[in-house]
């Protein structure tokens, strides 16, 4: 590796109540969960140009394997929590044990993901003209899926001591990667490579996640890093971490479970309703997506802050770190209103150039879901801010359970019955969606302002 990185190694004290400080920590956070989203976004507008079918069945079962993915890749990131609280109490030797025991979870799970890959054609609830693409894409996924877990164990090690910048480079690697090939693969280099469609997208994602792996396990058991932080030796399990993350991470997991379940009950429901529906939910998703991505940056942000300042025993830090982080929110939010709410023909346009004159049609309900959508991401963001300085206290149950609860009763459920009453829209899904994330940040703010995360640790 170049001496460039040697950056990445050196300080381990980056971690400040300043606004610099902050922005330091969770800029880099919020432009790599924008690469990723970026990912996912490019993957689906790729596809879209080839076929809107193609969206329609990848957007779909994309979830199914995200939601077993993101149940090992919720608990291999409270290994954050601890590289924070052993940072902020300055046990450096320790700092690589919590990624290790991660590392070893992510292995552990395709006992899960292989079988999963190898009956994916039972492990579906698609449309039956979205299912020839949607279960060979699907399929395909699940049997790399350790490898996002494996990233995210290793991004631990350097999330959890501030030193986000290297994961924002690395992301964005990958992500540059994962287009270039996505495009040549879906379509075809005439005489050279065949057109693969959907195929070619999951080459090229689990190439680009392969890839992203390799380069930052590199890093982290590097020569320096060896010498300083001990990567290496610090192999060995540990049962008391790797219990200890399980512990903080299981709640976090279920959570991921359930609550992408319920978004692929309700695309499903959507796409069983009509392809125009289905293609309407797939454009919102992917938009939202796209939007959100410092909803992902900025929670990460403040749970790694957060638990360096438990380490430290600072309250008033991690106070300070809230109506910094809600001021962010707003404004950012106010940020990507512009284009959605001001400017929703100019997207539109857009669309239309990726997609074609078919979707002309849906410029109603579209321009209508627009913000909705802002309001929704809003409220999310507020929300899974105060969750993640709760986890930093490993406090996940309480949030989760009330999360879970808003979501089922207010979201999944009326959207059930009213497909059974022939009553479904995409409209009015997105208002019990901004009806959902402000019943739980309700639930989620009374928690925190009963300092239950914080009084058992410190």
């Amino acid at each position: 590796m170049s001496k460039n990185f040697s950056y990445f190694m050196k300080d381990t004290n980056n971690i400040s109540c300043t606004i610099g400080g902050i922005l330091k920590v969770t800029v880099p956070l919020v432009l790599t969960a924008l690469s990723a989203n970026l990912m996912f976004v490019s993957d689906r507008m790729i596809l879209a140009y080839y076929s809107i079918d193609a969206m329609n069945a990848v957007g779909i079962s994309s979830v199914m394997v995200a939601i077993m993915s993101y149940m090992f890749i919720s608990i291999a990131c409270t290994a954050e929590i601890y590289v924070g609280q052993y940072n902020g109490s300055q046990q450096i030797d320790n700092l690589a044990k919590p990624a290790w025991q991660m590392i070893y979870l992510s292995l552990l799970a395709n006992i899960i993901f292989i079988p999963m890959g190898i009956f994916s054609q039972h492990l579906n609830m698609l449309p039956e003209y979205y299912k020839v693409d949607g279960i060979a894409y699907q399929s395909l996924l699940s049997y790399f899926c350790c490898f996002p877990c494996l990233t995210a164990a290793v991004s631990s090690f350097f999330i959890g001591q501030g030193k986000t910048a290297i994961i924002t480079m690395i992301v964005f690697g990958g992500n540059v990667l994962n287009i270039i090939l996505s495009i040549i693969l879906i379509f075809g280099i005439e005489g050279i490579i065949p057109s693969l469609g959907c195929i070619g997208a999951a080459v090229g994602t689990i190439t680009s996640e392969v890839t992203q792996f390799i380069v930052l396990f590199a890093l982290f058991l590097r020569k320096s890093a060896r010498r300083q932080f001990n990567t290496l030796k610090c192999r060995r399990f540990d049962k008391e971490i790797f219990r200890g993350c399980l512990k903080i991470g299981a709640p976090m997991s279920i959570g991921r479970l359930f609550e992408l379940g319920a978004w692929y009950l309700i695309y499903v429901v959507l796409s069983h309703v009509s392809k125009e529906m289905a293609t309407v939910q797939g454009i919102l998703t992917n938009i939202f997506v796209l939007f959100a991505f410092f909803q992902e940056g900025l929670g990460k942000g403040i749970s790694t802050l957060s638990a360096n300042f438990i380490g430290m025993k600072n309250l008033e830090g991690i106070r300070r770190l809230l109506k910094i982080f809600v001021i962010l929110t707003i404004v950012v939010g106010g940020i990507i209103s512009i284009p959605l709410i001001i400017f929703p023909k100019l997207i539109f346009k857009l669309l239309i150039n990726i997609a074609g004159d078919e979707i002309l049609s849906l410029y109603p309900i579209i321009k209508t879901g627009f913000p909705l959508m802002v309001l929704s991401i809003v409220f999310e963001t507020l929300g899974v801010i105060l969750w993640g300085i709760l986890m930093s206290g490993g406090d996940t149950k309480y949030p989760l359970v009330a999360n879970l609860s808003c979501l089922w009763a207010v979201v999944v459920i009326p959207t059930i019955v009213m497909y059974y009453n022939n009553t479904l829209n995409n409209i009015i899904v997105w208002k019990l969606c901004i009806i959902w994330a402000v019943l739980s940040l309700f639930f989620i703010y009374k928690r925190y302002k009963s300092l239950k995360w914080y009084k058992k640790l410190v």
